[in-house]
């Protein structure tokens, strides 16, 4: 009688943790798809057409000194489009960083 009172109490823990982790699961599941189509949202059809250039940042570099290494009239505003299409808040890079430069014709 013993035996059968815990069979049935760990049958029991088994199918509430098991329903859990199914909750568990569908929650992961919904989070990370709303994650992924607010990424696809923040994409610009304006730069579908843009070539770009990946830059490594070295020690020492900023974004003026990377700007400079390209050839724009107004690099401010290119510094302000290579913060705007790498999600920058700020202009603080750090080695290592690699930057999406976009390459206009």
């Amino acid at each position: 009688m013993q035996r059968n009172y815990v069979y049935k109490r760990n049958k029991k823990r088994f199918k509430l943790n098991l329903r859990r982790i199914f909750l568990l699961l569908i929650f992961i599941c919904t989070f990370f798809s709303g994650v992924m189509l607010k990424k696809v949202e923040n994409i610009d059809n304006k730069d579908e057409n843009i070539t770009f250039a990946i830059h490594t940042v070295v020690s020492g570099e900023t974004l003026w000194t990377i700007a400079n290494n390209y050839d724009y009239d107004n690099k401010s505003s290119f510094i302000k489009e290579i913060k705007r299409i790498n999600k920058l808040d700020n202009s603080k890079i750090y080695p290592g960083y690699k930057l999406a430069i976009p390459l206009y014709e």
